[in-house]
């Protein structure tokens, strides 16, 4: 069984499950509360029935987002052209942390929340928020399409767990969410279920 053989659901599960085992075995247990926050909202991915409003109300919260695009000088962009492809941005530009904008922008409690927790975090951490987003985020609009890109995002998780010298969770392990799983919808996002289950691995 190879990821090309997850459903799309499955495929976000898989990548979620990914950071969990790398989250248990080198971070402490102090931090679940904001861990569990943005988890929570990328696991409703994989049950609502509005997509768009999964991608709004998840987006603000991703480390992309709560940091912005600066470039390497560490200056905000704000070109429309830019922000329209921040959510597909898959690193943290180092230079994001020490941006005045970024240290300066007005935010909500949670986001402040989240902007504080990300700074004391590493950045593998939170390319993996990032790409888990894209999993979901990738495939909202358009046609279906054979989801080579979420492979590939999934294997970028994979290529930072091998980083650690952490093994990926067996894919075998994920056989319920196979696109030939006799239970599945007709699509290629699989069958609907309530991902947030894996937050109590944490």
């Amino acid at each position: 069984m190879e990821i090309k053989d997850l459903t799309l659901y499955g495929r976000m599960i898989y990548g979620i499950s990914c950071f969990i085992k790398l989250w248990d075995i080198y971070c402490s247990k102090e931090k679940c509360n904001e861990i569990k926050f943005i988890l929570n909202k990328l696991c409703t991915f994989t049950s609502t029935d509005n997509l768009s409003e999964w991608e709004n109300d998840t987006l603000p919260f991703t480390p992309a987002c709560i940091f912005e695009a600066v470039n390497e000088s560490g200056k905000f962009i704000c070109s429309p052209e830019i922000c329209s492809k921040r959510r597909f941005k898959h690193e943290i530009c180092e230079f994001a942390k020490d941006c005045n904008h970024v240290k300066n922008k007005k935010r909500n409690n949670e986001e402040q929340k989240m902007f504080l927790f990300y700074q004391n975090i590493d950045d593998d951490y939170l390319n993996i928020l990032d790409i888990l987003f894209n999993v979901g985020a990738s495939e909202l609009y358009g046609t279906p399409r054979d989801m080579k890109e979420t492979e590939m995002f999934l294997s970028n998780i994979i290529d930072i767990l091998k980083k650690h010298d952490v093994d990926a969770p067996d894919i075998n392990g994920f056989k319920e969410y196979t696109l030939n799983n006799p239970k599945k919808t007709m699509d290629y996002f699989g069958v609907k279920i309530d991902s947030t289950k894996l937050l109590d691995l944490i």
